[in-house]
């Protein structure tokens, strides 16, 4: 349990390279390239902003904190249908696993602190 409480504080900084590498990727070929680079962007801007959130709710039990981590599960989720859509090769590939754990660590924080 205590590990868990633990992760919350990795959720954020586990995510800055992901972030950088796809506000700077190029987004996949297509006609929705423009939409696509948009999506991009709005979707980890909502992403760095829930986990800033997750940050300072701290590692205790509240419902602040559940609230935080539930929000910014759900933006990792968005963020990772729209890496899976935009993003192409191996970029995708490895963004898309940086999601996938990130998300675990933050489905551990909500099964820690949520009742």
């Amino acid at each position: 349990m205590r590990l868990r409480c633990m992760l919350v504080p990795v959720l954020v900084p586990a995510l800055v390279p992901v972030l950088a590498a796809l506000m700077a990727a190029p987004a996949g070929a297509g006609l929705h390239a423009p939409l696509c680079q948009r999506d991009l962007d709005t979707s980890y801007a909502g992403l760095h902003d829930s986990g800033t959130a997750a940050l300072r709710a701290g590692p205790a039990r509240s419902d602040d904190a559940c609230a935080a981590d539930r929000t910014h599960f759900v933006n990792l989720g968005r963020a990772r249908a729209v890496t899976a859509q935009c993003v192409t090769g191996s970029e995708r590939d490895q963004q898309l696993n940086r999601l996938d754990i990130t998300a675990e660590q933050a489905s551990a924080a909500i099964a820690d602190r949520c009742p």
